[in-house]
């Protein structure tokens, strides 16, 4: 039975605190007893469930005596957040099948959920054949099995657990020398891959008791690593499926999983994953995979790289995110986003290597989002000067295809489950293109609104932030100013003045943005304390900062040869790896100087230094191994 409640019931709800444990806490169901809280996916899910129930029963019916084992039951009944309409859960569906089976096994961990179970088949028309197990099902097995016969029966098991709660140990012990298909839901995305760094810095994990065993682990670290970001996905899978060959099943194809999607962005969840020791089994399965929940005929294309729209029946090319290993500058190894795809929109900034001297630069690698090319501003100094010399446009501002950025952003934003920051101003001014019909931070602020893990980072020396006012929401956003000494951006920043940025920032301060500064290059100009101490009491006075990074004149040999202003390079003395930079004495006096003042008069210590040597973060009594500069978390 379905009914529509009122839609307001579940109107902006925070599911997380009124449904901690799945049962909603803020209203009953219609018939009073408990509900579960669920997204509109789940109507997915049960649409196979139940079709695949009536397909099993009626074609089963005189063969074998029937059983139908629910290791995660629930209450009963659903209600879908948004719509507020009320659905039947998987064990009352089983109950209202045409062709009912000998003996229904409803298990369930939650004594409130089996109790409002428990009331809610008392108007069954079988509830003799009910037997209600309360516990953890992988305590429960002894129990089930003692309900199912030898011989002469087939059974059904649905395991859909919340999270990884079901051992394969469990599913083995359940399924040794009895005839039983098996539907799981295989939390790929929700539970595997939002928690995977977790569980691989763990001893023993849910996930290795989940998968059967920890080898997993080292096929991770040989195999999947190396894979592409949908092989990634497919690989845990795979792993799962040999798992259950090992055990009796036959062999299980790729055809044999439905992919359940979240509703609004599509992101992958889990699958269904369908396994029998019979052929007909896999048939009658793939039977009802040809219809979509829609009511639409499924689409069947046989090209692992490609993804098909079956609304429209489009056939398009698979976008994928590659991994590597990097080694980070506390020493240690982790494995981070390389690019996606072809790296020509995302791409990591690994050009600056670990440093292992001194004379060495710090610059943490970083997630681009190279979204165009150039600056309109003409700063003396600035490096892309050197970067595009080659590009008959030079530093001429040149904006990529909106359609290419929206797939690569949307593929990464589906795929990557670490946390990362998305730097859209290290290549282009961040707010460069601003005035026209389809403004760039309209654009792509939208895209990383719509989810909570990652954040895009812009980066400029624009006041122009008209758009970024009328945004909402903007938590996904980070806005940073790049600043500099009165002076300083008079004679070599052809940009808004520093007192024009300095409004705009406290103005995108007060819209409720999180605002970085940037003070960098630091130029040491007669008189260069007095400047550089006004220019942090300006910033403090209009705004607190969430960080600041400082950095100092420095300059590549090509950024000097593309440069028609070289005024500025009579300040650079010494060499590092990173280019020539201003000597060591005055950059330690200039920097210490600042942080004197950030700390002194504003008490804040969130400072970082940019591009700097290993030997200067150590004058300053500076961790550069734990580094929290403008383009990271």
């Amino acid at each position: 039975m379905t009914e529509i409640l009122d839609p307001q019931i579940c109107k902006q709800c925070d599911y997380e605190r009124n449904a901690p444990n799945g049962i909603c806490l803020v209203k009953k169901a219609s018939d009073g007893h408990n509900i579960r809280c669920v997204g509109r996916w789940a109507k997915d899910k049960y649409f196979y469930i139940g079709r695949y129930l009536d397909l099993f029963s009626t074609a089963m019916k005189n063969r074998w005596n029937l059983y139908y084992i629910d290791l995660f039951a629930g209450c009963g009944k659903c209600r879908v957040r948004d719509s507020g309409e009320e659905i039947d859960g998987s064990a009352l569906m089983s109950l209202n099948i045409r062709f009912p089976f000998t003996k229904y096994l409803f298990v369930d961990s939650n004594p409130e959920a089996l109790d409002s179970l428990e009331k809610r088949t008392k108007s069954s028309d079988f509830l003799d054949r009910v037997k209600l197990l309360h516990g953890d099902c992988n305590e429960k097995v002894e129990e089930i099995i003692k309900e199912i016969p030898q011989q002469g029966s087939l059974s059904l098991a649905f395991i859909d657990p919340t999270g990884l709660q079901i051992k394969f140990a469990t599913i083995k012990q359940l399924t040794e020398e009895r005839r039983i298909d098996l539907i799981i839901t295989f939390p790929e995305g929700m539970a595997i891959k939002r928690n995977l760094e977790i569980f691989l810095k763990q001893g023993h994990s849910i996930l290795d008791d989940f998968m059967g065993d920890a080898r997993w682990r080292e096929q991770y670290r040989k195999e999947l690593v190396a894979l592409q970001s949908f092989d990634r996905k497919r690989k845990f899978v795979e792993i799962y499926r040999q798992k259950l060959e090992s055990i009796g099943y036959l062999e299980i194809k790729s055809v044999h999983e439905v992919l359940i999607k979240s509703s609004a962005r599509k992101l992958p969840l889990y699958y269904l994953l369908f396994a029998s020791k019979h052929q007909l089994g896999h048939k009658f399965w793939s039977k009802i995979g040809e219809i979509e929940p829609s009511g639409q005929q499924r689409f069947k294309f046989n090209n692992p790289n490609t993804s098909t729209n079956s609304a429209l029946g489009i056939v398009t090319s698979r976008l994928n995110v590659h991994y590597k290993e990097y080694q980070q500058l506390d020493g240690e190894k982790k494995i981070s986003v390389e690019r996606v795809n072809d790296g020509s929109i995302i791409q990591r900034f690994d050009k600056t290597p670990v440093p292992k001297k001194l004379s060495d630069v710090v610059c943490p690698h970083f997630l681009e989002l190279k979204w165009a090319y150039g600056c309109p501003f003409d700063c003396a100094w600035c490096y892309l000067k050197g970067t595009f010399r080659f590009r008959p446009e030079r530093t001429k501002p040149v904006i990529k295809s909106y359609e290419k950025i929206e797939s690569h952003t949307r593929t990464f934003l589906d795929e990557v489950t670490t946390p990362e920051i998305l730097n859209t101003g290290e290549i282009a001014d961040s707010l460069m293109f601003e005035s026209g019909e389809q403004p760039f931070s309209k654009f792509i602020i939208s895209f990383f609104s719509s989810q909570k893990l990652h954040k895009v980072l812009f980066l400029t020396k624009s006041s122009n932030i008209k758009n970024l006012l009328e945004i909402a929401p903007h938590n996904q956003a980070i806005i940073s100013f790049s600043l500099n000494a009165i002076p300083v951006a008079e004679k070599w920043e052809k940009a808004p003045s520093a007192l024009e940025r300095i409004e705009a920032a406290k103005k995108v301060y007060q819209a409720g943005y999180e605002v970085r500064i940037r003070i960098d290059p630091m130029v040491p100009i007669d008189g260069w304390q007095e400047h550089y101490l006004r220019l942090v009491d300006m910033v403090f006075e209009n705004l607190m900062p969430e960080r600041i990074t400082l950095g100092s004149l420095r300059g590549l040999q090509s950024t000097i040869n593309g440069c028609t202003d070289r005024s500025w390079v009579r300040y650079l003395k010494e060499s590092s790896n990173w280019g020539r930079k201003i000597d060591s004495q005055t950059r330690y006096d200039m920097y210490s100087t600042m942080m004197r003042q950030f700390e002194g008069r504003y008490n804040f210590t969130k400072i970082a230094l940019c591009k700097e040597t290993v030997q200067m973060w150590n004058s300053l009594k500076m961790d550069y191994r734990k580094i929290q500069c403008n383009c990271l978390w």
